[in-house]
């Protein structure tokens, strides 16, 4: 008899986890609270335009992992070098930093940022916990100012001193995505920057031709193929205890999952916690709104993305699509998806038209629109828990929160960005799913940690 393992979850981590297992014998049945698989990475389709839920893109050093990636999508993806930009005090720049980009900045701010060099030079690094104490000890006052608290603030909902230290590994490695280039301190910009004069070959990106959905439409296929299930529009209501194993599951639509081997947990941690009665731990998700801007004509710019830091501006950042395929729009068209971040309390979340008016003008403002007749329309999605919020507290309460769900049951694995509450990329997803499916397959329990503790 097939061992049974429920997924939960079917964004990259669950589908991989579920499609490695499979292929290994087991009987999978993957159960996501969604109307299609993806997660975090899906495809939105209107008009003839296609939208995904960020800017998604593949870029791995792990051979395996690009193997898998390769193997998925066969010969329908796209490759092509990253470009991408920040917008700051009023002006465009090339991200990452380079020579030329830093000789455009003001010449008041050179040399502030030079004399906070100094300053930092001579002062003995502490260690902090509170993302601003970290920033200005690594960074100075200067960057402080004009770049990491304007962006970190407008993107959190959250003043810089009560957001943990971490954000700041987070942000920047998520960022900058090259483990070669080093942005980790003012130290670190100024070597990749003034000291390395040779120009960088830009990265080479992988990326589905019909959007990123693609990817995990392929998984889900070959997961039914080899006979397993996923259960779409349900989620997890109550488990079915016996000695420290969840041997049983009720769904939201009172379908009975029976004879449980082992439970993979891809959503929120905290909704783990509740199934099993635990104490409810201060852990909290931001949602995204991406309000999808349909338009004729060609792109002002030719970046994949843009960062916005100034925080009169409404977007944190925004993509291109046909900057990543010319198959996400029709002839002559493109689309501009643009990310507005929102805590579960915010007022715009339950009405998220309220900001087309704003996002339309503040794409004006920037650039990016010269005249309505380019505006062919607007829409949007909502993406609830698409990031961790690291606040000061959180390494206690998730400590405190994987404790208490692996003791709680012993076949349980927490797993992927909302159950691990890691801010990761996609490439991550695959590689910590390998990661499982390896010790289930041994018989051992895979008990992650958050990468930034290590």
């Amino acid at each position: 008899m097939k061992e049974k393992v429920v997924v939960i979850g079917a964004g990259i981590a669950g589908l991989t986890t579920a499609y490695q297992l499979a292929e290994s014998g087991y009987e999978v049945v993957v159960v996501e609270r969604d109307d299609a698989v993806g997660g975090l990475s899906r495809t939105y389709k209107n008009e003839g335009f296609s939208f995904d839920s960020g800017p998604h893109r593949f870029y791995t050093k792990n051979q395996d992992v690009i193997n898998f990636i390769q193997d998925i999508l066969g010969e329908e993806y796209v490759s092509f070098k990253m470009t991408s930009s920040v917008f700051l005090m009023g002006k465009y720049y090339d991200w990452p930093l380079s020579l030329k980009v830093v000789r455009k900045l003001p010449f008041h701010i050179m040399l502030t940022a030079g004399f906070d060099m100094i300053r930092l030079s001579l002062k003995k690094p502490k260690t902090v916990e509170k993302y601003s104490d970290h920033i200005l000890q690594k960074y100075g006052k200067t960057l402080y100012k004009i770049d990491f608290n304007p962006y970190t603030s407008k993107f959190t909902k959250m003043p810089t001193s009560e957001i943990h230290s971490d954000w700041a590994y987070a942000g920047v490695n998520r960022a900058v995505i090259d483990e070669e280039v080093k942005m980790d301190s003012i130290f670190d910009v100024v070597k990749s920057t003034l000291m390395n004069t040779k120009k960088k070959e830009a990265l080479t990106l992988i990326y589905p031709k019909q959007g990123i959905s693609v990817f995990s439409e392929v998984i889900a296929e070959r997961i039914v193929e080899l006979g397993g299930s996923i259960l779409l529009n349900v989620a997890p209501q109550s488990f079915k205890c016996e000695d420290k194993k969840i041997v049983g599951m009720t769904l939201s639509d009172g379908t009975q999952i029976d004879s449980i081997s082992q439970v993979v947990w891809t959503g929120k941690i905290t909704e783990a916690a509740t199934l099993l009665n635990l104490p409810q731990k201060d852990l909290e998700y931001l949602n995204i709104v991406t309000y999808n801007v349909r338009m004729k004509g060609q792109p002002k710019k030719d970046d994949q993305w843009i960062y916005y830091v100034d925080d009169d501006l409404v977007f944190n950042r925004l993509y291109n699509t046909v900057r990543f395929s010319q198959y996400k729009a029709p002839i002559n068209c493109y689309g501009l998806c643009v990310e507005v971040t929102m805590r579960n309390d915010s007022e715009n979340l339950k009405n998220p038209e309220k900001l087309y008016g704003q996002v339309l003008a503040d794409l004006k403002r920037v650039k990016l629109i010269d005249n309505d007749d380019e505006v062919l329309g607007i829409s949007h999605e909502i993406l609830r828990d698409a990031y961790p919020l690291y606040k000061v507290n959180y390494r206690g309460e998730l400590r405190d929160e994987f404790d208490n769900v692996n003791n709680a049951v012993d076949n349980l694995t927490l797993a992927g960005r909302n159950g691990l509450f890691w801010y990761n990329n996609m490439d991550h997803s695959i590689e910590n799913a390998f990661e499982v499916v390896e010790n289930i397959k041994a018989g051992k329990r895979h008990i992650a940690i958050n990468e930034f503790w290590k």
